[in-house]
């Protein structure tokens, strides 16, 4: 090559200072914890949460933290315990930083402990994604009093098999309370979290109360045993809800007067989606499984409702509607309530003033005191709200299968949907021979249907869905209900334990 002139040599040197001059890119930072204390010596996590947060030097032993990308926080495997007993008080992911906590190397995970002292983490316009983590032994009262075990401004709030378990707020939000905020559990479990406080307080959510829109996202998760005034397991106000392949278990709302959704209560112009699910075993005054108010669209498909119980109305699901636009739309697909019950009426579903749509589902052996024990419609304010019938099921029930009050159009069912008792001026009835619950296949169980039914082959086509609840293809001539009986060279035989065997012919 031949060598350069003055001028070119003047270019390249004036080249290389320019990029001397540049500031250095900081990348995302793997920051170990070695120790598992509060106080202060080696590198806690506390202080690395801290150099992650700030980016400037601790003088600690944790490394730098970086001032662009997520952080990630992990934990050696020479801790002396796999449990961080917290001293000082809640620890705070900061504004503006993105931080993942990985526990997924260490055995049995690592588990954060308050020790009834403080709230564990409080996360404030950040991004905090956590694995392999349970976070425990939360308690927060007095002025700042919603979130026991995790709080969240507008941030986003990740979980990956991780446990919140055991937390108390006086307010809202037992375990994890959020505004504004993105909430995503997978492989996770939020149990046994408490509100503590009463109707003044507006204990909602025992489990999780979000508001002030945003969404929670919920997928192969549980949530179970949590406990509030009014509000058992997940509270949500102009929030988006997604329950995916989940379960949600003896959640309870504690008030007899005044508590509304023992699994959930979703209110205003916001919606639930509960796909693949079972609620089962939770209870509230209103709503034992499910509570919608004010405007929300809830879309319940291939799901399971069961021995859910409320003191006074909607065992399984009760929706109250109000004026356009704040009407409230319920729509089962492919879905199953069984073995609910309430105190007053509509032991599966009481309606009031909302439209709810039943489409390939079944109501089976459900229960209410005082009538409309499968499910309750009423009229609401200017006399709204529909119910609509299509290749459903209504048996079993003990209080009557359908009650209908409407001072104009009538009930709309078609002309496949069976009603036991031939309420609700039902165009089928009779036994529609229903085995009883049990896992007959796919996520939830089901309903089979006994091999002489009248439901067999007898479904409206051209409202049939391509599969049944458990996923199984629905044949040209398809079943009325959830369950799709397949062929004849097989039965079903139930047993004691509430599974089933099936038998090829």
């Amino acid at each position: 090559m031949p060598p350069l002139s003055p001028m070119s040599k003047t270019c390249v040197a004036l080249a290389i200072s320019q990029l001397l001059a540049l500031p250095s890119l900081s990348h995302a930072t793997t920051i170990v914890v070695n120790s598992n204390t509060d106080d202060g010596v080696g590198c806690t996590l506390r202080e690395a949460i801290v150099s992650a947060n700030t980016s400037v030097d601790q003088n600690n032993g944790c490394a730098l933290g970086s001032n662009s990308g997520t952080d990630t926080i992990t934990f050696s495997n020479g801790l002396p315990s796999n449990t961080i007993t917290l001293v000082n008080g809640r620890i705070l992911v900061s504004p503006n930083k993105d931080i993942a906590i990985n526990a997924s190397a260490n055995t049995d995970g690592i588990t954060i402990n308050a020790n009834k002292a403080s709230r564990v983490l409080t996360v404030n316009s950040s991004s905090l994604t956590l694995d392999n983590l349970t976070l425990t032994g939360g308690l927060i009262e007095g002025g700042e009093s919603n979130g026991g075990g995790v709080l969240a401004y507008s941030s986003t709030l990740t979980l990956n098999n991780t446990t919140v378990s055991g937390n108390t707020a006086s307010r809202r939000g037992g375990g994890i309370a959020a505004a504004s905020s993105t909430i995503n559990l997978y492989d996770s479990a939020v149990n046994n979290n408490l509100s503590t406080g009463g109707e003044s307080t507006g204990a909602n959510g025992g489990g999780i109360s979000a508001g002030t829109a945003g969404s929670i996202n919920i997928t192969n998760s549980t949530v179970s045993g949590n406990t509030a005034f009014r509000v058992g397991g997940i509270y949500a106000s102009s929030v988006n809800v997604t329950l995916s392949h989940s379960v949600m278990r003896s959640n309870a709302a504690l008030d007899q007067n005044f508590s509304e959704g023992g699994a959930i209560h979703i209110r205003n112009q916001a919606s639930l989606t509960v796909n693949n699910s079972t609620l089962s075993g939770n209870s509230a005054q209103d709503g034992g499984a499910i509570a919608a108010l004010s405007g929300p669209t809830i879309s319940v498909n291939n799901s399971t409702l069961s021995d859910n119980s409320a003191a006074s109305r909607g065992g399984g699901i009760w929706v109250v509607g109000y004026l356009t636009p704040r009407a409230t739309t319920l729509t089962l697909n492919n879905s199953t309530l069984s073995g609910n019950s309430a105190a007053s009426r509509g032991g599966g579903i009481n309606s009031y003033g909302s439209t709810v749509i039943l489409n390939q589902t079944t109501l089976s052996a459900n229960s209410a005191a005082t009538g409309g024990a499968g499910i309750v419609a009423s009229h609401g304010f200017n006399d709204t709200g529909t119910l609509t019938l299509n290749n459903s099921i209504i048996a079993n029930s003990a209080g009557g299968d359908c009650y209908y009050r409407r001072t104009s159009a009538p009930v709309i069912i078609d002309s496949a949907s069976i009603i036991e008792d031939g309420s609700c001026n039902a165009n089928r009835s009779g036994d529609p021979g229903l085995l009883r619950l049990a896992n007959n296949g796919g996520p939830t169980q089901t309903h089979a249907l006994a091999a002489n039914s009248m439901a067999i082959n007898t479904g409206n086509i051209s409202n049939c869905t391509d599969t049944d609840q458990r996923g199984a293809t629905r044949d040209s001539l398809c079943d009325v209900g959830a369950f799709e009986f397949v062929d004849t060279s097989f039965f079903v035989v139930p047993l004691k334990n509430g599974k089933s065997v099936i038998f090829g012919l």
